[in-house]
Formats: structure tokens, C-alpha cells, sequence
């Protein structure tokens, strides 16, 4: 079923992201919706969505609607892109060091429309939606072409160990 539905929009985004990113293909799309009063996202680096390490995995975030410090715009450590060869997540080992690196964000603010192209292992968070209206984005995360898609994980019965689940484009859709 979600194949269906994300397909075509893979198909119709894929044209785009060439034109932008050489070599590069839609991995991976999400709708995000962040409601009025709620939303707000940690300091984190997201999955490489690939085994290898060697070419970044970028994400492409549009704006649908205009973002601002009050509805929750993306917000960015600058150079964290670099500090790291190895899995990036939601638990990085890093962990202590990110209220100090919280201090040293930069809001990013863009209108409906505009999009921004990151590393997806930039340290970045998004701030709680203070308004009363929506804030939504369309998020991809791009691979370049030859690399192999990758679901990383860390083995919970050894968590020094980085497990790779291997899967395509419409395998990650589908079994999301």
C-alpha cells in the first residue's frame, strides 16, 4: 500500500533532485506535519540510509509552509557534518557533548517553496511550533546512485556492534 502511494511521488521528485545533486536519487520521502503547541525535535544527526560511509547521504527539506523561529525552523551546528565517520542517529556518541553543541545553533528560517540541501550527519533540531497554524515540509533523504540503501542499526545485544540491514528504494517504502 505504501508503495503505491509514494511512488509517484518519488517519480515526480526525482527529476528535481537530479538537477540539484549529480548522481544522486530520493531514497526515501516523508511528509512532515509539526501541529501548533507541539513539535519539537532534540539535537540529533539522522541514518546514513546507506553501508558505506564514504559519500554523504543529503537531505533535501522543503518548506511548505513559510518556517520561522516560532513555528519551529530548522536550526543548525555548523560543521558537525565533519566530526564523525561512522553511524549517526538519535543516540550518538556524543551524547554528552550536545548541550554545550545546542548553544551553538543557527536557525535557518526559509519561505514556502524554498528548500534547504544538508549532510544528514549535520547536527540540527527544530523548536517547539509556539503558533496557531500548521508548519509542514517535505523531507528526502538522497543517496548517490551507486550506493546501496542501508537501514543502520546498533545490535542491542552488542551495542558496540553496527548491524546494516540492506534494502532498496521501494523495500524502505514499503516495509517503513
Amino acid at each position: 500500500m505504501g508503495v503505491t502511494f509514494w511512488t509517484p511521488i518519488h517519480n515526480r521528485l526525482q527529476p528535481n533532485v537530479e538537477k540539484m545533486l549529480c548522481d544522486y536519487r530520493v531514497m526515501a520521502s516523508t511528509l512532515f506535519m509539526k501541529p501548533p503547541g507541539l513539535g519539537e525535535l532534540k539535537l540529533h544527526a539522522d541514518h546514513t540510509l546507506q553501508e558505506d560511509f564514504e559519500w554523504p547521504t543529503i537531505t533535501a527539506w522543503c518548506a511548505l509552509s513559510e518556517t520561522t523561529l516560532e513555528n519551529g525552523a530548522l536550526e543548525f551546528v555548523p560543521g558537525t557534518h565533519a566530526l564523525f565517520e561512522t553511524f549517526r542517529g538519535f543516540e550518538p556518541p556524543f551524547f554528552a557533548a550536545l548541550p554545550e553543541l545546542g548553544k551553538m545553533t543557527l536557525p535557518v528560517p526559509i519561505r514556502a517553496g524554498e528548500a534547504i540541501f544538508f549532510d544528514s550527519s549535520a547536527l540540527h533540531r527544530s523548536g517547539r511550533n509556539t503558533t496557531d497554524q500548521w508548519r509542514s515540509a517535505l523531507i528526502m533523504a538522497c543517496l548517490p546512485n551507486e550506493k546501496v540503501g542501508a537501514h543502520t542499526y546498533i545490535d542491542p545485544d552488542e551495542p558496540d556492534r553496527l548491524q546494516y540491514m540492506l534494502m532498496d528504494r521501494d523495500e524502505r517504502i514499503a516495509y517503513r
